[in-house]
């Protein structure tokens, strides 16, 4: 085997492996942020709908531009598709630069406390992780509660 078939040989596989990620994108879309978005709208409305035209409608505007004006549906189910996982991650990213350290560690905090009941992995409070949303609700929310008096 020469050098030449052994790098286009690896070369090959990159790509596959490539081709295989951009593949699994809408699985992931479909099976794990596109359930999120209902959620992340309760939660944060206007930073979830602002997330969402600046991304979904680029998207759905190329994507009816490239196939046609025809099927808007699929259009608007493969915007929804694609465009899940990127408007979850903004939502998430501008949850994480407008919460303060203190309400970053209170959601680390309960994080912690999750994932140590069900053997997840612990998170920093230097660094977002996928819930973080979700957990700065569930900080907020213990911070409001107020037990009944007895």
């Amino acid at each position: 085997m020469t050098w030449s078939i052994a790098l286009s040989e690896l070369v090959g596989l990159i790509l596959a492996a490539l081709i295989a990620l951009v593949a699994l994108w809408p699985v992931h879309g479909a099976i794990v942020a596109l359930w999120r978005l209902p959620m992340l709208f309760r939660l944060r409305p206007v930073t979830t709908a602002l997330a969402s035209l600046l991304m979904g409608v680029p998207a759905f505007l190329a994507s009816a531009f490239i196939f046609g004006a025809g099927h808007l549906s699929g259009h608007l189910f493969m915007t929804a598709i694609l465009g899940a996982a990127p408007i979850a991650l903004g939502v998430r990213w501008w949850a994480w630069r407008s919460a303060g350290p203190d309400l970053r560690a209170d959601a680390a905090k309960i994080r912690n406390e999750l994932a140590r009941r069900v053997g997840d992995r612990v998170v920093q409070p230097t660094k977002a992780w996928r819930s973080f949303v979700f957990d700065v609700e569930r900080a907020r929310r213990r911070d409001e509660y107020e037990p009944p008096p007895i």
